[in-house]
C-alpha cells in the first residue's frame, strides 16, 4: 500500500499540485471578474431605489397603492440595468447585439430583467404591515438570478468559493505528504548501505538522496501554492464582495418596505382617526340631546 502510494506520489503530486494552482488561479478570476459585475449590476438598482426614495421623500410623496408606487420605481430602475443576460459586455455590445439577435424567454427574465420580476414575486411582502425577514427576501431575490447563483451557468459559485477558500489548507496538507511519503520511502534504503565500502554503495545512496530531494520538493511547492493561494484569496475577496453586495440591497429593500408603509400607515391612522372623531361627535350629541330632555 505505501509503495503504490509512493509510486503515485512521486510521480504525479507536484504536477498535480502546480496543475491544480492552475486551474483555481484561473476559477479565482473568473469567480472574482463575476462579482464584480454583478456588484455593478445590483448597484445600479440600489442606487435608483435610494435616490427615488430621497426624492419622494424630499418632496413628501404620498404612497396611494403600493403596488402601483413599486412598479413605478422598478419601471424607472431597469431602463439603467445592463441589457439582456450580457453583464459581461458592454452596453454598446450588447445593443448592437440585440438589434441583431432574437431574445428568449430564458435570456430575458435572466439577463437585465432578472431582479425586476424577483422584486416584482415579492409584492406581498412591500403589502404587509409586518416587516419580513429582509434577509431571507434578500436572498429569496438573489438566488432567482442564475448569474448570481452560478458560473457560466454551471458551477455553483459559493460552492466554488469555499473550495477556492480551503485550497491553501489543502496544498500545505500535500506538502505534509508528500514530505512524508519520500522520508517514508528513503529510511529503508539506509538499512542496504554497505558503510565498509561506500563506493559500492553509491547507488543506494543516490537512491536514498533522490527520496530525500522529492520530499523536500513537495514541501517547498506545497508551501508555495499556499501562500499564493492565500495571497490571492486576501487580495480579491470573493465571499467579502458578495456579502457586501447582498447586503447593499437588503438595505435598500429594507428602506423601500418602511417608506411604503410608513406613508400607509400614515393614511390609515389619519382615517382611523376621523372615524374616532366622527364617533365620538356623535356619542356628544346623543348626550348632549338626553340632558336637554332631562332639563325640560
Amino acid at each position: 500500500m505505501i509503495q503504490t502510494v509512493h509510486a503515485i506520489a512521486s510521480g504525479f503530486m507536484i504536477e498535480f499540485m502546480f496543475g491544480l494552482l492552475g486551474m483555481a488561479l484561473i476559477l479565482r478570476y473568473m469567480t472574482y471578474r463575476a462579482s464584480r459585475f454583478d456588484q455593478a449590476y445590483y448597484s445600479s438598482f440600489t442606487r435608483e431605489v435610494e435616490r427615488r426614495l430621497q426624492d419622494d421623500g424630499a418632496n413628501q410623496t404620498q404612497v396611494k397603492d403600493v403596488e402601483a408606487y413599486i412598479e413605478s420605481i422598478l419601471d424607472g430602475v431597469k431602463k439603467q440595468l445592463p441589457n439582456r443576460s450580457l453583464r459581461f459586455t458592454n452596453k454598446r455590445d450588447s445593443a448592437a447585439r440585440a438589434k441583431t439577435e432574437r431574445v428568449s424567454l430564458r435570456e430575458y427574465v435572466g439577463g437585465s430583467q432578472t431582479i425586476i420580476h424577483s422584486v416584482r414575486g415579492e409584492l406581498n411582502v412591500f403589502k404587509s404591515h409586518y416587516p419580513p425577514n429582509f434577509r431571507e427576501v434578500t436572498l429569496r431575490i438573489m438566488n432567482n438570478d442564475e448569474h448570481w447563483v452560478k458560473l457560466f451557468g454551471l458551477l455553483p459559485i459559493d460552492a466554488l468559493s469555499r473550495v477556492l477558500d480551503i485550497l491553501p489548507g489543502i496544498f500545505f496538507v500535500f506538502g505534509i505528504l508528500g514530505t512524508f511519503v519520500g522520508v517514508s520511502a528513503a529510511l529503508p534504503t539506509i538499512a542496504n548501505i554497505d558503510f565498509a565500502n561506500i563506493d559500492g554503495s553509491s547507488g543506494v545512496l543516490g537512491e536514498f538522496v533522490k527520496e530525500v530531494a522529492f520530499a523536500m520538493r513537495a514541501s517547498i511547492v506545497g508551501i508555495i501554492c499556499s501562500l499564493a493561494l492565500n495571497l490571492l484569496n486576501a487580495a480579491f475577496p470573493l465571499t467579502t464582495i458578495r456579502d457586501a453586495i447582498s447586503a447593499k440591497l437588503e438595505s435598500s429593500l429594507e428602506h423601500l418596505w418602511f417608506y411604503v408603509q410608513g406613508e400607509v400607515s400614515k393614511k390609515e391612522t389619519g382615517a382611523e382617526m376621523k372615524e374616532v372623531i366622527s364617533i365620538l361627535s356623535k356619542i356628544n350629541d346623543a348626550l348632549a340631546g338626553r340632558s336637554g330632555k332631562k332639563a325640560a
